[in-house]
């Protein structure tokens, strides 16, 4: 189980409550630094093991990536894993996987299930 929130209020007050028994993802704003601020992450300690992200964020009409070499990185070296959502198309769940992320979160899972069969994770 991982405890998710857009909330760094709420996502704080559980981690106070639960400690680390319970998973949680960062929140948006740690997202953002861990992907584009290589420095902060050295000294922003959430207590946060997962980042659940969408592969970009849409800005007006531009598209920013989320799921960065940075982010990628600094996830590495605090030992966090990696979820993205939500993918549906096959030919982006085999890419992810192959990239090396921790989880997809799917509409479609029997699409999911189709391709982690043939690379054998399922």
């Amino acid at each position: 189980m991982c405890v998710a929130s857009f909330s760094p209020r709420r996502l704080a007050g559980f981690r106070a409550l639960m400690g680390d028994r319970v998973a949680t993802s960062v929140s948006v704003g740690a997202v953002a630094w861990s992907a584009y601020v290589p420095w902060l992450p050295r000294v922003l300690n959430s207590g946060a093991q997962v980042f659940q992200i969408p592969t970009s964020q849409a800005f007006g009409a531009v598209g920013i990536p989320v799921l960065t070499r940075n982010l990628a990185r600094v996830a590495a070296s605090r030992a966090m894993r990696i979820h993205v959502w939500t993918i549906d198309q096959s030919d982006e769940m085999v890419q992810l996987m192959d990239s090396g992320v921790d989880g997809i979160v799917s509409n479609r899972i029997d699409v999911l299930r189709r391709v982690a069969r043939e690379r054998a994770l399922w």
